[in-house]
């Protein structure tokens, strides 16, 4: 069986659970209702409590194939870049949650299904003020590799 990159979302928002992120974000919240969602897979419905964060992934690459061990075994090197895009009211509050989940995913180890992490390198982080909304958004890249072996039929 093979990985899918829906496999490494997965194995990603795991790791953010497992970090307590969700409970980082509540807590600057007025309302610190569990009901209503921190994280968003590509975008958050308009009306929802500051902060937020949206996680995106763009379409994965194949960054290389090579044997496997056994002879009808292949290995691919996958490559997946995602981002996480923290929405807050003010910039330092933008700012400071996004290093905590920059600190969170530093040096990640993720579980994914059918596959074997290698490794994850931060990309950049940037703020952008959106002067429509009022709103800060702080982007935090990555660029995560993972090792799958695909079985010959």
């Amino acid at each position: 069986m093979t990985a899918i990159s829906g496999d490494v979302v997965e194995a990603i928002l795991s790791h953010w659970t497992a970090k307590a992120l969700d409970q980082e974000f509540r807590a600057l919240r007025a309302n610190s209702d569990t009901a209503i969602r921190v994280i968003f897979d590509s975008e958050a419905k308009p009306d929802t409590p500051l902060p937020y964060c949206v996680f995106e992934q763009a379409p994965g690459t194949v960054d290389s194939r090579m044997s496997g061990l056994v002879s009808d075994q292949r290995q691919r090197i996958n490559e997946v870049i995602y981002q996480f895009r923290v929405h807050a009211v003010v910039k330092e509050e933008a700012a400071e949650l996004a290093r905590k989940v920059k600190e969170a995913f530093e040096d990640a180890q993720y579980v994914i299904p059918n596959a074997d992490h290698v490794n994850t390198q931060f990309e950049t982080d940037f703020g952008v003020r959106d002067d429509e909304r009022g709103q800060w958004r702080w982007v935090i890249r990555y660029r995560t590799l993972y090792d799958e072996a695909v079985i010959s039929a």
